[in-house]
């Protein structure tokens, strides 16, 4: 008696013609294809040396679309055994721009004559090589490349690009001049785009856009009513290009997250961990979601965390620190170093913070932040041009005491946070919450911007109900400068 094969039995090939015939079977293009037979080599030598002798980097470095190459880039790292980061190093090497520019101008490119000729012959090579030239209000120039973004000017990331590609060195000549020519080239030709922060919001569309430091440097876009999706930055079908924040760690958007798990650890991790009473914890929650909708609100209110000592007003910073930056940044800076930083990144601190330490530098860059002020800045280079610098970010400042009554204009833009010793969490470790809080960051996250594009985007109209709530209800109340802000809460709320 006979037994029929298995569908497992059927589909393992019993030699190698049986596995090529497989692999032409299930391979859905010619370079899938090729792909897969590397991995009917054994040796991993033997593979590398085929991978390249096939010129199969040429043909995915040739592919437009960088989502489409992200496809063969994850198929290529299965069949070598490798990473896609190594993968994408091993494209990068086999690119041929120095190939092209030593058959053109002889081995010896240091001895070239012409460097502006020279600097055109790299500038058509990136055209064809799907990169992108852009240039922006500041008057600076940047290359999109297989993902990255880079300024073109003498700075670390583009030389090493450069000399990846060219050997060529921006510290002597051609380089220098080469340097130099590609820069003006791609000005004149380059597509001018506004180069934005760490964020981005399109009023027209309600659409937000983060860039959050993802892998193959992504962004992600929210709109109302659809599903948070990762896009390419620069390229994607918006134009927008977002800056790196330095301070983010990179976060990976979870699409199969759910949402009332991500909202369970929310909770857990940094309300239920905020001694302070329940209406207030919701209040602190609510007020960081915000930190992703800062566009939909002109006046920031700032969140002063207050408390005696040994109750946690620091730690609470932490915890916010953690979540959204992915480590603890919490601290207090240098005036010039706080302004830089909150003109491209979400939160800013400002740690033990006492009145005696108010000094009127510290008023006025809070109540700049509080404003989304914008704050002139001396073009360098120039005697006459002026820069705006907005200070896009929301604060949290913890402290003893409140803001003193000889500042009301600083009282009137806080919202107080009041911890209280009776409500601290027995057994509370905070370096496990801390740790926790990293484990979950994606999770939470995830579910956050899910949420804000389901039901908070869709609804941005409704906060002129709350508006008119306010003013008839509340009227006049203490923090009604930042009602505008209270009403957004009211909406993540909802």
């Amino acid at each position: 008696m006979t037994t029929e094969p298995t569908p497992q039995q059927e589909k393992k090939p019993t030699n190698a013609r049986d596995a090529v015939k497989a692999l032409m079977a299930g391979a859905d293009d010619p370079l899938e294809y090729e792909i897969e037979l590397l991995k009917l080599i054994p040796d991993a030598k033997e593979r590398l040396i085929e991978f390249k002798a096939r010129k199969i980097p040429n043909e995915v470095n040739q592919i437009e679309s960088l989502a489409e190459q992200e496809i063969y880039v994850e198929l290529i790292a299965a069949a070598l055994g490798r990473t896609v980061e190594a993968v994408e190093d091993l494209l990068d090497n086999c690119v041929e721009l120095y190939k092209e520019l030593t058959d053109r101008y002889g081995q010896d490119l240091s001895a070239v004559k012409k460097p502006r000729e020279l600097a055109e012959q790299i500038y058509k090579w990136f055209i064809r090589s799907n990169g992108k030239f852009f240039k922006t209000k500041d008057d600076k120039v940047w290359l999109f490349f297989r993902g990255h973004t880079f300024e073109i000017d003498n700075n670390i990331a583009f030389n090493a690009l450069m000399d990846k590609m060219t050997q060529l060195s921006a510290m002597s000549a051609p380089g220098n001049l080469v340097w130099y020519f590609l820069k003006t080239i791609a000005y004149e030709r380059g597509a001018p785009i506004d180069k934005a922060r760490w964020m981005y919001t399109d009023r027209e569309k309600d659409a937000v856009y983060l860039n959050l430091n993802s892998p193959h440097h992504k962004i992600l876009c929210l709109k109302p009513g659809e599903a948070p999706k990762v896009v390419d930055n620069g390229t994607n079908e918006d134009g927008v290009l977002l800056s790196d924040s330095m301070e983010i760690r990179p976060f990976e958007y979870n699409q199969g997250a759910e949402s009332a798990e991500g909202f369970r650890e929310l909770k857990s991790l940094l309300m239920d961990t905020t001694p302070c009473e329940r209406p207030q914890q919701y209040f602190y929650i609510c007020w960081l979601i915000s930190t992703f909708l800062i566009d939909y609100q002109s006046d920031r209110g700032l969140l002063q965390v207050i408390a005696h000592t040994k109750i946690g007003k620091s730690k609470v910073a932490e915890r916010a620190s953690q979540l959204i930056y992915g480590v603890n940044l919490v601290g207090k800076g240098t005036g010039a170093a706080e302004t830089r930083i909150a003109t491209n990144s979400p939160m800013i601190f400002q740690d033990n913070l006492e009145n005696r330490n108010l000094t009127q530098g510290t008023v006025d860059f809070l109540l700049f932040v509080a404003n989304s002020a914008h704050k002139p800045k001396s073009k360098s280079g120039s005697d006459t041009e002026v820069l705006y610098q907005q200070l896009n970010t929301l604060a949290i400042i913890t402290s003893i005491e409140a803001f003193p009554g000889r500042l009301p204009e600083l009282i009137n833009r806080a919202f107080p946070l009041m911890l209280e010793h009776e409500y601290k969490t027995h057994g509370y470790m905070h370096d496990e919450v801390m740790r926790s809080i990293a484990k979950k960051r994606n999770l939470i996250l995830s579910s956050i911007f899910k949420m804000i594009t389901e039901k908070v985007l869709p609804k941005l109209g409704e906060r002129i109900d709350w508006s008119k709530h306010l003013n008839t209800v509340h009227n006049g109340h203490n923090k009604d400068r930042m009602n505008e802000h209270l009403c957004l809460m009211l909406l993540i709320l909802e």
